[in-house]
């Protein structure tokens, strides 16, 4: 297996790393704990191996493609006891065993592959991964005062750190019991995140959802048929005496977790307030209002997805101070920018895309089914890409080892080679060696304007040149996790005076629906009718009734057409707050697919009279435009900021059949908020628990197979009964203890069976 790396797991003999810088040991490594080493212990002292081999049809699994068709579950204990050493001696001693276990500072113990079927939930164990959870799982309800870390514990000065600490949690009836319990830490969580991120990844059948209910809350009782369910659950839910891991644990947080809360806000309005800070989603959707106040405040018209002058606006502006981090919202790869060595007159053209893709439900470990978008942010801060330095970001450093061929450990060993050769203020220039930049002449109807503001290179050449770089996305990715530093805010504006601020898009070409269920989703996304113009003017009905207005254009037999909305309006909805506030929302949540203000098939003769206030409609008033060259200054100042050229386009694998520019926008924070937190309830599974009545009988059921001796290893603690009504007379902490001497893995009140 080689040196340990104390980062991955161990499945069917496979390592396999885990994210988050989450420390791991598992039974191979030193300082583990193999319940295979511990095998004649078990059974010496509990007459149980601890474990066994997992079968499908009667053979044994030996593989992970036959694993992949066996295990369906990942079932969470809580052990009970100090620590997780604690845990896995008392497993050992009852015979019993589990894959993980998670400690308390969110150290993860691998105590079995999981090729290996452990003995921890009874009747699940075949198709189940099991993880303990270390919690000493006390009854609040009959015991308030009871203390969430066991005060005689080695290690309790630092169990008592505050990111340790744990919640008391609500009052829940599980299984018919009433139970109250201190919950888990944030390490313990982040742990489980990661670890479950990897069991999804690697066993098609786990998925990374818990048992909900109609109302997506997360089902009290034991499951009506448990056998059915693809994903992780309680051990309350696969058995009807069971409350672990309570109502302390957050099953949402977990789910939300595995649905990419790992996300980012692009900006942080506070430092180090960021989703992966927050964690809570009520606080993230309370963060995220703010990111539309500071939008929405501001009269620069930047707004989404109508703009002051009656526009198409597929992105928001954010305004921060200038020189603020700016962050990629989720993992990518860069595909192109721009990172020019002076700004326009309108302020920053830098600006950098990436491409993201998500798999998602419908297709098949042959051919997935990917949801595919990128993000754009536009107007950042200088940034000498073509240099490192110690403040470069890391998809700078990225950049440089592919575009020198070397590999991250080569690139680390040439520097320090090179130590000494660096430019005067600190960078190393980047080499010239590329293929010469191709440049493309952009013309518009009053004849050229500049044959070199669409220049197209590759890699730092173009980088260090300004011009718009392509970055081999497919062949040399360059990759970005999100989080993650990508630049700084820069300026915006007029000639006269420029604001700090940065615009954010996220966009997709035709095809991002077909793989969409929109029946799932027509709660958070609202589709608008397509507008293929090249001028950029809103004619949309369903917005432009939100202004009180028709869409029918006003003088419309005149030589020149008034615009319906005038930009005080338009300003006047957004910025006044707790106005139009329901308006608001729906345009937020409304997918839009116009011409993008970026591309070289706007009309930018026409968008421009638009924006005056009328439309040309004659030819004869069109030449007079021309030739007069009443807009020739403005289309000098917007030209540096066009960059999606068809060849651009061709290079992000976009829809270029009968290229027009057109692509569909989502507004950037509503839709971070639908990907993180809904975009996994694409598919609903809705689970439903027994009754009490039912539970009761399944109780009997249990009792008398075990008066009967027909159940020994029905249940992973088959010799430790759980009785509800017990374990609400239990009152001290005395009692407690008694209780917990006589273990059972994740319960409530032990019986001892001699």
């Amino acid at each position: 297996m080689g040196d340990p790396t104390f980062d991955s797991i161990i499945i069917a003999g496979e390592r396999y790393r885990l994210s988050g810088g989450v420390k791991v040991i598992t039974h191979e490594d030193p300082g583990g704990y193999s319940f295979e080493k511990r095998r004649h212990e078990a059974i010496a002292s509990a007459g149980l191996a601890g474990y066994g081999h997992r079968t499908l049809k009667g053979a044994a699994v030996r593989d992970l493609d036959k694993l992949k068709k066996v295990v369906h579950q990942v079932v969470l204990h809580t052990d009970m006891t100090s620590d997780s050493r604690g845990c896995f001696n008392v497993l050992v001693n009852r015979g019993l065993s589990t894959h993980f276990m998670i400690d308390w500072d969110g150290t993860i113990y691998q105590g079995l592959d999981v090729l290996k079927e452990a003995y921890h939930a009874g009747e699940a164990n075949g198709g189940s991964v099991g993880v303990d959870m270390n919690n000493l799982l006390r009854n609040l309800v009959r015991e308030p005062s009871a203390p969430a870390h066991p005060p005689k514990h080695p290690r309790i000065a630092e169990m008592r750190r505050p990111e340790y600490r744990r919640q008391a949690s609500r009052r829940a009836r599980i299984n018919g019991g009433e139970v109250r319990n201190y919950g888990y830490t944030d390490a313990q969580y982040q742990a489980l995140i990661a670890l479950m991120k990897v069991l999804v990844k690697v066993l098609d059948r786990v998925k990374p959802f818990p048992p909900l209910d109609e109302r997506g809350e997360i089902v009290e009782n034991m499951l009506e048929d448990w056998q059915a369910f693809d994903g992780f659950l309680g051990h309350w839910h696969v058995t009807p005496d069971r409350w672990d891991p309570g109502p302390g644990f957050d099953w949402h947080r977990v789910y939300h977790g595995l649905a990419r809360e790992h996300n980012a806000f692009p900006v942080e309005l506070e430092p180090g307030k960021n989703i992966s800070t927050l964690l809570e989603p009520t606080k993230v959707r309370a963060y995220a209002e703010r990111y539309y106040t500071n939008n929405e405040d501001f009269e620069d018209g930047g707004w989404y997805p109508i703009g002051k002058n009656q526009n198409w606006h597929g992105g928001v502006h954010l305004h921060l101070p200038a020189g603020q981090p700016v962050y990629a919202m989720f993992d990518g790869v860069v595909v192109a920018g721009r990172f020019g060595p002076t700004t326009s007159e309108l302020g920053s053209n830098n600006f950098l895309v990436l491409r993201h893709e998500i798999e998602v439900p419908g297709g098949t470990p042959e051919k997935p089914k990917k949801l595919i978008f990128f993000t754009l942010t536009m107007h950042l801060g200088p940034l000498d890409v073509g240099k490192l330095t110690e403040a470069s970001p890391d998809w700078v450093r990225a950049l440089h080892r592919v575009h020198s061929g070397l590999t991250e450990a080569e690139e680390k060993a040439l520097a320090e080679f090179r130590a000494g050769k660096v430019a005067p203020d600190g960078g190393r220039e980047a080499d010239d060696g590329l293929d010469e930049a191709l440049v493309s002449e952009f013309r518009v109807d009053d004849g050229e304007l500049d044959a070199s503001v669409l220049a197209i290179g590759e890699h730092l050449t173009a980088f260090k040149r300004g011009e718009i770089a392509l970055v081999p996305w497919e062949e040399q990715p360059v990759r970005v996790a999100s989080g993650e530093q990508i630049g700084t805010v820069g300026h915006f504006g007029s000639p006269d005076e420029t604001e700090p601020m940065i615009h954010v898009e996220v966009f997709a070409d035709a095809n991002w629906n077909k793989v969409l269920d929109m029946g799932v989703h027509g709660r958070w996304l609202t589709e608008l009718s397509p507008d293929f113009g090249d001028d950029l003017f809103v004619e949309d009905k369903a917005i432009l009734n939100l202004f009180g207005v028709s869409s029918a254009m006003v003088q419309r037999g005149s030589m020149v057409t008034k615009r319906v909305v005038d930009p005080e309006t338009i300003d006047y909805f957004y910025s006044t707050r707790d106005a139009h506030e329901e308006e608001k929302r729906w345009l937020r949540k409304t997918v839009t697919r116009h011409v993008s203000e970026w591309s070289d098939q706007v009309d930018w003769l026409k968008a421009l009279a638009q924006g005056e206030g009328w439309t040309v409609k004659t030819r004869e008033l069109r030449r007079a435009l021309e030739t007069s060259g009443v807009f020739r200054e403005t289309l000098r100042q917007i030209l540096p900021f066009t960059w999606l050229t068809k060849e651009v386009a061709e290079h992000m694998k976009l829809d270029t059949r009968n290229w027009d520019g057109v692509l569909t926008y989502f507004h950037p924070i509503h839709f971070l908020m639908w990907l993180t937190y809904h975009a996994s309830q694409r598919i609903q599974v809705i689970s439903r628990g027994l009754t009490l009545s039912q539970i009761k009988r399944k109780l009997e059921l249990e009792e008398k197979r075990r008066a009967e001796g027909a159940s020994r290893q029905s249940s992973a603690c088959v010799h430790a009964a759980i009785e509800i009504d017990d374990v609400e007379a239990t009152e001290t902490s005395e009692v407690l203890e008694e209780l917990l001497d006589a273990w059972d893995e994740g319960d409530w009140k032990v019986t001892r069976e001699d």
